[in-house]
């Protein structure tokens, strides 16, 4: 029986659809059928730039929403018919970092859509551990954009250790930031949003941020004030750019905490006042990805009807239809990208 990829040839070259044999599961390994397949700006990003270590070709695809085809022998957690989202951080389970549940700090780590063949096809092949199963009351659609679309703001949020009450200033009103305006909500924070694009700052008030500015004509410091007098508590960086993060940490308060996400692709260096630092009691953090246990709580908020997501859905397209919805990316007011295979 053959199925149908879309294949990464590298940087410069048009994604291809072509058939492949199905592959079958191994031990602890399950068949997953794509129900939907999500297009990260990370994808579009891999498409144009490329990354050094990638292999080609390669399936990329890293938010998925399936249901279990077919396991591989030792599997008990899972069944055909199950639904399923995928963690796509897949740690050797060896180390100390997979121990203590950090799979995404594992050096070995392995990316599914990154270094094994993600969801950009019609089945997928992943460990037992990384398929979650969900209810299948939960719109694909929406269900595949739990690991990354929500999971990588999260992430970004307990690193900060975001408390109720507090202020989260929120650069770049993508997916990662509506999504992070959301669950500033659930966690009881308050949300104010940074942008540079009118489109994306619409989406912003649309989700409830106290606030939405482009910083470039508005004051920043003056929207913070009734709230935040000192300045925010938090600071989350989805642009990567030095320039943004630099200028973003000029609105935190003393002790306030910085977390930067950043985006595929983005390099710089980021200087810093030592002084200033040490006066200030300012934390800087990185954030990296998600873990499993992460993408575990988000599945059951959602299920819960705790955090919706229809919201952050643009575009749905067919598999063959990859290479517009990759174009898609390239506009900055474009939401979430989802392939229904």
């Amino acid at each position: 029986m053959a199925y149908d990829v879309v294949l990464f040839h590298g940087v410069g070259h048009p994604l291809s659809l072509q058939s492949r044999p199905l592959p079958q599961p191994g031990e602890g390994e399950v068949l997953v059928r794509v129900l939907a397949s999500g297009i990260c700006d990370t994808d579009a990003r891999f498409v144009r730039l490329g990354i050094p270590w990638m292999r080609e070709p390669l399936v990329l695809g890293h938010q998925i929403a399936g249901m279990v085809e077919k396991v591989g022998s030792g599997v008990t957690s899972l069944k055909k018919g199950d639904h399923v989202i995928i963690h796509f951080v897949i740690g050797c389970g060896r180390c100390l970092f997979c121990q203590r549940g950090e799979e995404n700090l594992c050096p070995e780590w392995k990316g599914v859509g990154a270094h094994v063949d993600g969801g950009f096809a019609q089945y997928v092949l992943v460990p037992e551990k990384n398929a979650i199963p969900i209810s299948d009351t939960l719109s694909p659609e929406e269900a595949s954009l739990i690991p990354c679309g929500l999971g990588t703001p999260y992430r970004a949020l307990v690193q900060a250790g975001v408390r109720a009450g507090e202020v989260v200033l929120i650069q770049r009103a993508w997916v990662w930031g509506l999504a992070a305006v959301s669950l500033c909500h659930l966690m009881g924070a308050r949300a104010v949003v940074l942008d540079d694009d009118a489109e994306r700052l619409r989406y912003a008030r649309e989700h409830k941020a106290e606030a939405a500015l482009d910083p470039r004509s508005e004051d920043v410091r003056e929207a913070l004030a009734p709230w935040a007098p000192f300045g925010a508590d938090v600071l989350l960086d989805f642009t990567g750019d030095p320039e943004w993060i630099a200028r973003g940490l000029t609105w935190l308060r003393r002790g306030g905490r910085a977390v930067i996400v950043g985006r595929a692709g983005c390099a710089g260096e980021l200087k810093l006042d030592i002084p200033t630092l040490m006066f200030t009691e300012a934390s800087i953090r990185g954030a990296w990805l998600t873990r499993q246990a992460e993408v575990r709580q988000l599945a059951a908020w959602v299920e819960e009807g705790r955090l919706t997501l229809s919201p952050l859905l643009g575009h749905r397209i067919r598999l063959e239809e990859i290479n517009e919805g990759i174009a898609l990316l390239d506009h900055p007011d474009t939401l979430g990208v989802v392939i229904v295979p």
